[in-house]
Parts: structure tokens; C-alpha cells; sequence
């Protein structure tokens, strides 16, 4: 196939020789023709696109001749009035149908170009492509349409101002991203630019659904990602780029669940100001509303990084309670021990400085059970009730167990609570204890 617009181009850039084959890449939304063509020589070939001022600038300004995590770039030029550019044909699979061989390259070259980025403040590459006040001014002018869920855009406003900034592709669709072996290729960076960290990851995770029985790629459906992996995509990209920031792990994923809900709310907007209710719009409405509704059962609390977890606590609700509680009275020997322990504060260091976080004493527990011997000691699960609520790491439900010495749940064990403020949750502390009664040792029979 040979494209005559594509091979007039081309002389633009001074190429003599021809290619033998310059077909178009399609849309993978409508299947159109974009202006972006495969060319191919016997001995190579490259990628001819139409772009825009703003992509060139961030081409240059952040990477040079590219490479790495972008297209090396060839040049660009000017035909009848429009810009194009020249660049590296990379051969390999989209994320569009994400496997955890694809995603761990492409979460490597984000985090690769984030980091090199990271809290830049020269006000010339801050003007740079899609930057910040750009794409603030674009944003402020959608609350007027959110409706329902203006509040919560609101707090997404609040956090795109105040979270630190980096370079981000803010069109960071799975299928903006090529890997080849183990180098990811980030492609099309029209609306690049300096912009709060979250925006190209929560792009990219936001529109993926679980992959069906015999699914395969190619398959109608265009984003397909496993919700294992976006919750691997998630971890992975804290441990190895935000946890190294200063940033807490629940201050990371509230962060990331205002983000998640700019990207639903896109179609709030589209419709609100006129556009055509397209299928989907039912779909991410609901998964917006969702998210707005977990927030929402977070104001008024103190939020918490416990062990990982992230929870938001009423501590003045919960003080309240412990201040008249008498904490746990059961008569044998194994909870009598732990009592003992807990009244002298000769809990692990780790417990004691996270109880103290919250303002709960020690020594009032509301559940207490020795679940077998270890190590030379008596293993023991230690209950605290707290008054709020909590979720796992990507606020898609409730954490039952993953924490190494800390767990929140709902133990269904009886506990020394009655009256307790509702909502509640408790937090359970795991660790191998001493026996110091001076009494023999319980056993089994009692």
C-alpha cells in the first residue's frame, strides 16, 4: 500500500528514497485512518505523523532524539501549513489487552521519566506542551457541570493543585504504549507537560475491565486489564517511585481515588455540556458516583497509614469510648497473661507507637485470643475497636488479612464493646508474647 500524501511529505524532509509500503495506522475507537503512517524500506522503518507545535516542544525540551521510554526522533517538518514528524517504528504489542509481561516495562518507563522529572521548577518547561495552568484552567471550567458529584470535583481540584508535579502524558491510554521485549515506548505526547504526578497513571489504569473467559487480544472490547493487576500496578508503582517521596501510603491512595474519579467524570462532562449520552456513559457514571461515595464516608475523619492500610479513624468518638471502657475481662490464663503485658506496655514497640497515634490505651483491648505457642512464646491476636472506616489499597473493598503485624477486619468474635460508635472496624495486632504470670503455663485442656 502506498500513501501519495504520506510519500509528498516526506520530500518535505528531504528523503530521496521512497518507501515501498506507507499504509495508515487506524483509530482504535472508530477505526478511521489517522494522519500516521508505517513506512517501510527493505532495510528499515519509521513512523510519519501529523503533530502539533505543543507535541514537538515536548519532544525537545524532555527528550532530545528520544530513545528509551519515547521514539528516537528523526526530524521534524512543515507541508502545506501542518507539522509532521518523523520517528522510530517500534515492533511489539500494545497495553490494550494488559498482561503483568507488558504492564511491569511500561509502569518502568513511567516511573523512568517521573523520576528524572520530579518536583521540576524551571518556568520555562513548567510552559512546556499541556502544563499545569493549562490544564488547571481546562479542569475548572467542568465543575459547573458535575452536578451531583461537584463536591467531590471539588476535592480533586483541591488535590491536582496541591500534589507535587512531575512530566506526565495525560493521554497515557493503554494503547499509547508499545512494548518490544522489555523496553516500553510511551507514545503521543500531544497533551504532555509538567503536571501533578497521579495524571498519567490514573489515565491509564482508569478504563480497563476484567478480561473475559478466552478472552484475546484483538477482541472487541479495547481495554482490557485484570483488576489483580491494576491492583499490582498500583503497589508497584508506590513502592518503586512515591513511597520514595515522602508520601504516605494513605495519602497515595486517596490521591489516587480523586484521579480515578477525574477520569470517570470525563463523561459526566461530555454529556452535561451537550455531548451525545454515548454507551458507556451509564458505566462510568456509576463507577464516579462510587468512588465519590467512598470520599464521602471520609470527611470529618483523621485518615491513618496503618501498617499499609489506609483507615480514617473519629478519634474523638473513639477516646470517648475507651475513656469509660474497662477493657477485656475474661478469667483465664492466656488472657489474664496478655492483660498483664498490655497494663505495663510490654507490647511490641510497633503496637504500642501505633495505639498511641490513635490515643487508645494499651491496656483496655476489646477482644483478646492466644492462637498457638511460637518461637518460645504464646502467639496472640489483640483486637482494638476503632469508630470509622477503612479499605484495602486500591479502595475496591475491605482489607482481611494482608498486613504483616497488623490487620484491619471485622472479627467476628465476641468483644467488650457494647455502645460502640458506628461505623466501626477493628484493628487487630499479631505478635508472639512472654508468659509472666507466676503460674504455670495454660494448657491445652483449659
Amino acid at each position: 500500500m502506498r500513501s501519495e500524501l504520506a510519500e509528498r511529505v516526506l520530500r518535505a524532509f528531504g528523503t530521496e528514497t521512497m518507501p515501498e509500503d506507507s499504509r495508515p495506522f487506524f483509530s482504535e475507537e472508530d477505526g478511521e485512518p489517522y494522519d500516521v503512517w508505517r513506512l517501510t524500506w527493505p532495510d528499515r522503518s519509521a513512523v510519519l505523523k501529523r503533530t502539533t507545535p505543543e507535541e514537538r516542544a515536548v519532544y525537545e525540551t524532555f527528550f532530545g532524539k528520544g530513545g528509551g521510554p519515547v521514539p528516537e526522533i528523526y526530524g521534524f517538518a512543515e507541508f502545506e501549513g501542518r507539522l509532521y514528524i518523523l520517528m522510530e517504528y517500534v515492533e511489539g504489542e500494545t497495553l490494550s489487552h494488559c498482561t503483568r509481561r507488558k504492564l511491569i516495562p511500561a509502569l518502568d518507563a513511567l516511573i523512568d521519566i517521573q523520576e528524572r522529572w520530579w518536583n521540576d521548577t524551571d518556568p520555562e518547561r513548567a510552559r512546556v506542551g499541556y502544563g499545569f495552568d493549562a490544564c488547571l484552567a481546562h479542569l475548572e471550567k467542568r465543575l459547573s457541570y458535575m452536578g451531583e458529584l461537584a463536591d467531590t470535583y471539588r476535592e480533586y481540584l483541591e488535590a491536582f493543585r496541591a500534589s507535587p508535579r512531575t512530566l506526565c502524558n495525560d493521554d497515557m491510554l493503554p494503547f499509547n504504549v508499545v512494548v518490544s521485549g522489555d523496553r516500553a515506548v510511551i507514545l503521543d505526547w500531544e497533551y504532555g507537560g509538567i503536571l501533578p504526578w497521579p495524571c498519567a497513571l490514573a489515565r491509564f489504569l482508569a478504563y480497563g475491565e476484567e478480561p473475559e473467559d478466552g478472552e484475546e487480544p484483538g477482541d472487541d472490547r479495547l481495554f482490557v486489564m485484570s483488576d489483580h493487576d491494576r491492583r499490582f500496578a498500583l503497589d508497584y508503582y508506590y513502592e518503586r517511585l512515591i513511597s520514595k517521596k515522602g508520601i504516605s501510603r494513605a495519602e497515595y491512595d486517596r490521591t489516587m481515588r480523586l484521579f480515578l474519579f477525574k477520569e470517570y467524570s470525563e463523561w459526566i462532562y461530555c454529556v452535561n455540556s451537550g455531548g451525545e449520552k454515548r454507551e458507556d456513559y451509564e458505566k462510568y457514571y456509576r463507577k464516579a458516583l462510587s468512588v465519590a461515595r467512598q470520599l464521602g464516608d471520609w470527611r470529618g475523619l483523621t485518615e491513618f497509614d496503618l501498617d499499609g492500610v489506609r483507615a480514617g479513624v473519629d478519634l474523638e468518638a473513639t477516646r470517648a469510648w475507651y475513656e469509660t471502657a474497662e477493657g477485656w475481662d475474661c478469667k483465664c490464663g492466656h488472657c489474664r497473661n496478655l492483660m498483664a503485658l498490655a497494663r505495663e506496655r510490654r507490647l511490641p514497640k510497633w503496637g504500642l507507637e501505633l495505639l498511641d497515634r490513635l490515643g487508645i490505651p494499651a491496656g483496655k483491648p476489646t477482644c483478646v485470643c492466644m492462637l498457638c505457642p511460637r518461637d518460645g512464646g504464646l502467639y496472640y491476636s489483640i483486637n482494638y475497636r476503632l469508630c470509622g472506616v477503612f479499605s484495602d489499597r486500591d479502595g475496591q473493598g475491605f482489607l482481611d488479612g494482608r498486613s504483616g503485624h497488623v490487620v484491619c477486619g471485622f472479627d467476628p468474635a465476641p468483644a467488650e464493646a457494647d455502645g460502640f460508635p458506628e461505623p466501626y472496624f477493628d484493628l487487630i495486632l499479631f505478635c508472639t508474647l512472654p508468659w509472666v504470670l507466676d503460674e504455670p503455663v495454660d494448657g491445652p485442656e483449659s
